[in-house]
Parts: C-alpha cells; sequence; structure tokens
C-alpha cells in the first residue's frame, strides 16, 4: 500500500467494556498492471460488492492486540473482524472469469515475526472464483457471492509481494459430484455447465472420472505475468423437442493470459445418442475424404468474441464414383451459435443445406436431398428434401460430365409454420481435360406454400361437437433461379447468377366445422 492520506489512533470497547487500542491509517492501493484489479466493498448484507474508485483510500487497521498485522477494514469494525460492517476485497477480471480475495490482511514481519511468515497479503478466507455460469447471470461487478466457488484446499492462501506486483498460485480440483448448472433454458434449447469431462463418463457413486482442475497463476517474472487454465469442462446441448438427452456434448477447457484473448483450448465434439446415424456419416465420410483428391478433411472451428460463443463442424467431399453413376455436392454440417447478451442459441446438424442440396446419378436415375435439424431463432426447425427423376453420367479419358432433371419435394417445420415447396431442377456440366475447359448450368424453378400457424383442428364439444380451424396467414411462394459458370484454361471465367422470387399472402379467419 502506497500513497498514505491519514493515520489515527483510536480507542474502542466491546460490548462487555474492554478496550481495544488500535492505529488505522487510509491508503490508496497500488495494485498490479496484470489484469484488471481493482478493490470492491460489500455489506454483510450484500449479495455481492460494489467497485470503488481507483485511487480510493482504502483503511488499514491494526488492534494493538495484534501488532503483527494490518488489516483492511474500517477502525469501526477493529472488534468484530469476523463480523465487520464492510467487508473489503481485491478483485481480478481475466475476461472469462474473476477472483475475489475477500479480507486480506498485510502482515509486519521482523525479528519477532512467526517461523514460517511469508510477505505479502494475506488470505485467511478462500478465494471466490466467478466462471462462465456465474456471470451469465451477474449485471454489476461480481457475481452474488452464494453463486460463486470457493476455492478451498491446502493451508491458507497468501499473495506475495514482488516489487510493485504480486505473485500468487492456485490448483483446484473441483468436486466430482458437482452436478451440471445450467446457462441458458430457452425452452426449445437448453445449454448446461458439468465441471468434468462427460465423455470420459462416472461411476456408480456418481462421481466424475475426469473432473475439473483449475490452474490460475500470477508471476510478474514469469514470460506470461498471468494465466488462467481450466480442463475438463463440459458444455451439454439438450433439444428436448428431439432428445432429453444431449445432443452435442462439446468438452474442453478455458484458457487466458495477458498474451492471448481468452479462449477455449483443446475442444472435442461427443455427439449424443440422437445423432448415431449423422455420426456414423460423419465418421465414415471423414474416413473416406482422406483418401480422395479434393477432399477437405473434417475441421472443428471455434470462436468466442463480442459475447458470442459459436462452434461449427463441418466439411464436403468431391464427386464420388457410384458404377454407372456420382454422388455430388456433400456437405456435412453441424453448427452451435450461443449469444450471451441477449441470450439467444442456435443449434444445427445436417446433410446438405436449403441452397446447395446432395445430388446423386445412377444412370438413367437422379434425385436430391437434404436433411437439417436444429433451432433457429429460438424455435425448432426441420428442413427435409427429397427429389428423384432422370440423369446421365459419363466418365471418359478426355472428359466426363453429367445432366439430370428432378423433381424434390422440401417441407420445412419451424413451429408455428409449416412451409411446403415443390422444385423442378435441371442440372448439367462437363469438364475437359481435368478442368482445362468446364463449364455448367443450373435452372431451378420452385412453387410452395407457408401456413402460419400449424393448421391443427381443436375439439369443440359445446354447443355443438364439431372441430375449429385457427385463423390462419396463407403466403404463396415461387422461385425461379438460373446458373451458369464458364471456366477456360484457368485464366477465363464467366459466371452468372440470377433469381426472382414472388409471395403474396392471405388471412384466413377462423373455420368451424360441426359434426
Amino acid at each position: 500500500m502506497q500513497d498514505t492520506a491519514t493515520t489515527s489512533w483510536r480507542r474502542r470497547s466491546d460490548e462487555r467494556g474492554n478496550h481495544v487500542d488500535s492505529d488505522s491509517t487510509r491508503s490508496a492501493p497500488v495494485l498490479p498492471h496484470d489484469g484488471a484489479w481493482g478493490f470492491g466493498q460489500r455489506r454483510p448484507n450484500d449479495p455481492s460488492p460494489s467497485q470503488l474508485a481507483h485511487d480510493f483510500p482504502v483503511p488499514i487497521t491494526q488492534p494493538t492486540t495484534d501488532p503483527n498485522t494490518w488489516h483492511v477494514a474500517d477502525i469501526l469494525d477493529v472488534l468484530r473482524l469476523d463480523n465487520p460492517n464492510n467487508f473489503y476485497g481485491i478483485l481480478q477480471d481475466t475476461g472469462t472469469q474473476k477472483l475475489l480475495f475477500e479480507q486480506p490482511t498485510v502482515p509486519i514481519l521482523g525479528a519477532a515475526s512467526p517461523p514460517g511468515s511469508t510477505p505479502g497479503i494475506q488470505l485467511p478466507n478462500p478465494p471466490n472464483f466467478a466462471d462462465v455460469a456465474s456471470l451469465l447471470s451477474s449485471t454489476g461487478l461480481f457475481p452474488d457471492i452464494s453463486n460463486t466457488i470457493a476455492l478451498l484446499g491446502g493451508a491458507a492462501d497468501h499473495l506475495q509481494n514482488v516489487g510493485d506486483s504480486l505473485k500468487y498460485t492456485k490448483t483446484v480440483t473441483f468436486d466430482p459430484k458437482k452436478p451440471a448448472q445450467v446457462l441458458l433454458d430457452l425452452g426449445v434449447i437448453q445449454l448446461a455447465l458439468s465441471y468434468a469431462d462427460e465423455s470420459k463418463g462416472r461411476d456408480g457413486g456418481g462421481n466424475a472420472n475426469a473432473p475439473t482442475k483449475l490452474i490460475y497463476t500470477l508471476d510478474p517474472a514469469a514470460a506470461k505475468r498471468w494465466s488462467f487454465e481450466i480442463d475438463n469442462l463440459s458444455f451439454l446441448v439438450v433439444v428436448p423437442e428431439f432428445s432429453s438427452d444431449p445432443m452435442l456434448t462439446i468438452v474442453g477447457g478455458l484458457v487466458a493470459d495477458d498474451q492471448t484473448k481468452p479462449t477455449l483450448s483443446n475442444l472435442n465434439i461427443v455427439y449424443g445418442s440422437a445423432l448415431d446415424s449423422l455420426k456414423s456419416i460423419f465418421s465414415k465420410l471423414q474416413k473416406l475424404a482422406q483418401f480422395l483428391p479434393g477432399g477437405v478433411g473434417a475441421g472443428l472451428n471455434i470462436a468466442l468474441s463480442n459475447g458470442k460463443l459459436t462452434v461449427t463442424d463441418n466439411f464436403t467431399l468431391p464427386t464420388l464414383p457410384l458404377g454407372l453413376g456420382e454422388l455430388t455436392d456433400i456437405g456435412i454440417d453441424l453448427g452451435l451459435a450461443i449469444t450471451l447478451s441477449p441470450l439467444s442459441a442456435d443449434f444445427l446438424v445436417g446433410v446438405g443445406g436449403p441452397d446447395n442440396p446432395f445430388n446423386w446419378i445412377v444412370s438413367p436415375l437422379a434425385g436430391n436431398g437434404l436433411i437439417n435439424v436444429g433451432v433457429k431463432g429460438g424455435k425448432p426447425d426441420l428442413i427435409v428434401q427429397g427429389g428423384i427423376g432422370l440423369g446421365l453420367a459419363i466418365n471418359l479419358e478426355i472428359a466426363s460430365g453429367s445432366a439430370s432433371i428432378t423433381i424434390a419435394v422440401k417441407l420445412e417445420i419451424s413451429p408455428p409454420t409449416i412451409t411446403v415447396i415443390f422444385i423442378l431442377n435441371g442440372q448439367a456440366s462437363v469438364d475437359v481435360l481435368g478442368g482445362l475447359a468446364s463449364a455448367s448450368i443450373t435452372l431451378t424453378a420452385a412453387v410452395g406454400v407457408s401456413v402460419n400457424p400449424l393448421p391443427i383442428p381443436v375439439p369443440i364439444l359445446l354447443p355443438d361437437p364439431g372441430f375449429k380451424f385457427p385463423a390462419e396467414d396463407i403466403t404463396f411462394l415461387a422461385s425461379v433461379s438460373v446458373g451458369i459458370h464458364i471456366s477456360i484454361c484457368w485464366v477465363v471465367n464467366v459466371s452468372f447468377d440470377g433469381s426472382w422470387q414472388f409471395s403474396q399472402s392471405i388471412h384466413t379467419p377462423e373455420l368451424r366445422v360441426v359434426a
């Protein structure tokens, strides 16, 4: 502590009339620049501390009954340090988590110091750790103390003085019985945080085989002046509409230090039982992709910025031969996007996409399709498309190509809306000498109807039995698109994509049908 402002001596009396002399001073603390540090203050009934100004003179009190220790406390609390009117604490914010060191004390070391004393700030109470789960529900400087995790274990901690900075280290293994905490519940999708690697299971007593481990280091002499590492966290994604078990478990950790932005580390995606079929497709196609020219292996992409966590896993495969035909435009996608403020989440898993379904040709038949399952805009979303038609594929020494014409039906259910679209698609492509010259043309025409809400009849008992159909918004849809792509000698490229869309909505009143 430096920049002392005032010093005083007072005599306080307890309830029995006993007198305790004490010295008191106020000092503007000089805190390290390793992370965002500050001082907080809270009263006994306050759920969390409030921030003090950066140059606020913090009270330092030394009872004459304890001449070897200064307490960060008001002089009026010298007789009730175990239950003061104000709790003072040191705070550090690393971006993805916060730490509160409450009621620190400063020993005076000298010839009469107790054996084993260490210079620095003593921490008689375990630090309070605020992780992602508690920060999501926090709107102030620090979450409610009751929602944070006390970093218990070992002897009393201390912040060691190193020049004008502090040195501290802490390693904690979390309780293996600790249950998962719900981070957000939007009804259609739930996200929970488990302090364990759930992919490694639990024993018969409910103990996690791989509980979370926390390592915190503050060292001004190290290459990284401060670092924060949490391993074996599991984010559980549940979509109740499809399964009560997690559809997706994201296992990994959190990392933060003074040289890199807070981010996720060592992430691994574990698919739930509801995605067993897709898991099999991912596994088999990914292995196949490694041996095919132009194949792109699956890659897990993670982003954590601006209060949004995005996890995507996707890859595409080149054209696959199917004896008399071929399979093209195979794309596997998995995506999760969570926005912390305001809370929202989107989740998608599927094969093919609405704008680029996979296509297959087994002469003389051809077809296309896609399936997407997830949550979009806070609502369950299911898209299924299937089509069949005629097609022809050729593969000669100097040229290869294909042509097809298909009729498909696409169904999208996003309660309370249902959309049905009929699609006529024609495409042709040719490739000469491995790409020396290539050309493709695609023509698509679609018509459909969208109904909101779902036309579910409601039974009527009185006065006349029958059914009631709710008022509907019916939208008629139509679209036409053209795509032309020509490449010659990898130098001349001509591309044209054009589309036209039409929609018209009508409103129907509520209908009653009497039996």
